[in-house]
């Protein structure tokens, strides 16, 4: 069991006026936008991941002894 006490007016009105007091309702949209936060937030995570790796792997080619006549032209 939770009991909440709003003390901030702007999510008071909205939980009156946009869920009609309805508690359930109300959880469901926090849980759901919690799950699309931490959704986004590892795509994220995963996209710095993939560029790092990325960088990485240009700076070995670059850096090759191998390649390093290219670096004249």
């Amino acid at each position: 069991m939770l009991s909440l006490t709003i003390e901030d007016k702007n999510i008071e009105n909205i939980f009156l006026k946009e869920f009609h007091s309805n508690k359930k309702e109300f959880f469901s949209f926090i849980q759901s936008s919690f799950n699309k936060l931490k959704n986004n937030e590892t795509t994220e995570n995963e996209n710095i991941d993939f560029i790092n790796l990325q960088i990485t792997s240009m700076d070995t080619t670059w850096d090759n002894d191998a390649d390093k006549a290219w670096n004249d032209l």
